[in-house]
Order: C-alpha cells, then structure tokens, then sequence
C-alpha cells in the first residue's frame, strides 16, 4: 500500500514500512532516446540511471528500484535511505559549514561516484549540494537527479542553453556558451561543493574569476583552487583530485568496483 507524502515532481512513498522516491518523468523528443533493450524510446534520464545502477553498482548512487511507462511519461521509483537531507541542507543542520574530515569522507563518496558514472559512459553534468543525499544517521552520500545526464566522451559539449545548469554554479565556457567537456565541467562542481562544504557558501565572483577566500589546511585550498582554474585545461582529472593529498587524507582507502584508480598523475 502507498503513502503519499509529497506533491510532484518528487513524491515520496511508504512501501512495506520502507521509503522511496518517485520521480515523474515527461516523454518529450529531445529528452528521450532508444535502446537496444527498449522497443520504444525512453526518457536518457532513466536510461543513464539503468546504466549506472546495473550490477556491480555503486554505493554512492541512488538506487533504481523500479520504472513503469504510460502514455505521457515514466515514474522513476528509487531508494530513499532514512533519515535523510540533502547536502545543501545537511551543511546548514552542521552549523554552516562541515568539519573537514566531515567534509572529506563526503567528498570521497562523490568522487567515487562520478568515478563510477564515468566508467559507465554516463556524464551526469549536474553536480551540486542539492543534488547528493546524505543518510544523516550514517553521513553516506548518495549522488541523485540524473535528468541533465548525458553519454560521456572526450569531446565537446554544447551549452546547456539555460535549462539544466545554475550559471552561480556553472564553469566559465557554460555560462558563456562556448562548448565544454565532461572532465573539467566536473572538476569545478566538485571544486565548487568542496567549497561549500568547509565554507557554507559558493566562491565569490563565480564563475569568471572566483576568489578562494578560506581559511581551511593549505591542501584543501589548494584542490579548491586547482579544480576553480578559470582555464578548463588547466583543471585537474578526476583520477588526479582523487589522489589529491587533500583527498586522501584520513579515509580515501574506498574504490570503485568498476573504475580502476589511477595514480599515475597525482597533482
């Protein structure tokens, strides 16, 4: 028997005493594509999110449960881990701002995350505190909302043309509509949330000329400021922020079962 207990986009269900989130999807063209699987195109979000969540899957990426289709869009059913917040959130409920170790084993989580999404061939393009749920009980991070999501390649992307990113949050070649790439678009968000972690704010003047005004360890800010270069080639890989002494300090022992982590170009 289902429980409602919030109003669209996202509802959230009781399900033999467990939660879950369901999401409604709407079947449009530019948003849909066709699989080998599917006789019918299906929405990318959900076919990003097959992608990622097939066996081995990855702890720090929500659960998908279940789908069904009718004739307009698709209901998304994922894990709800109890009790939860979302990191925007979980940051304010720790006083503005999270203890760097704190902030550390969360950042750990998300890397191997997007470690995970990347090795799946999956671009997740929307990274940000309100985008990871955190099991406050636990402290285990869960990457969400795959609805920007987009097939990841070397190459160039075009803008996003307002409708999926927050330019506050958005690296310079987005908000100026020049075409960007999967890997350094993900280092600055991941610049840009370690930031709000140990800080409670975004840099000022994001994102053609942040400023990294913080008081955290020297390799934290140093990781902020590499990942925040205004030159996207300039901005580490993913393997190189997660070997990152900042990174590795304390807990950064976790690997992902289907990424294998690469030290060869530590920063």
């Amino acid at each position: 028997h289902l429980h409602s207990k919030f109003r669209l986009p996202h509802l959230c269900f009781v399900v033999s005493s467990s939660l879950v989130l369901v999401t409604f999807v709407l079947l449009s063209c530019h948003t849909c594509s066709q699989t080998d699987t599917d006789p019918e195109p299906i929405p990318r979000e959900l076919a990003h999110l097959r992608r990622v969540c097939e066996a081995p899957s990855c702890p720090a990426i929500i659960s998908l449960l279940d789908w069904l289709r009718d004739s307009s869009r698709v209901v998304l059913v994922m894990e709800l881990p109890e009790p939860c917040v979302n990191l925007f959130r979980f940051i304010r409920q720790c006083g503005g701002a999270l203890e760097e170790d704190q902030a550390r084993r969360i950042f750990q989580q998300v890397l191997v995350a997007v470690q995970h999404c990347h090795a799946r061939g999956v671009f997740h393009r929307d990274l940000k505190t309100l985008n990871i749920l955190i099991q406050t009980s636990t402290e285990k991070a869960k990457v969400i909302d795959f609805g920007s999501s987009s097939s990841f390649h070397d190459g160039h992307y075009q803008s996003f043309h307002g409708e999926h990113r927050s330019s506050r949050v958005s690296p310079p070649e987005c908000v100026q509509e020049k075409g960007y790439q999967a890997v350094p678009t993900t280092a600055w968000s991941l610049g840009v949330m370690l930031y709000h972690m140990v800080s409670g704010g975004a840099p000022i003047n994001l994102p053609q000329d942040p400023i990294i005004s913080l008081t955290s360890p020297p390799e934290c800010r140093d990781l902020i400021q590499k990942c925040l270069a205004v030159n996207p080639e300039q901005r580490p890989t993913i393997e190189e922020i997660a070997c990152h002494k900042q990174s590795l300090d304390g807990a950064m022992k976790t690997s992902t079962h289907t990424h294998a982590h690469t030290h060869a170009h530590c920063l």
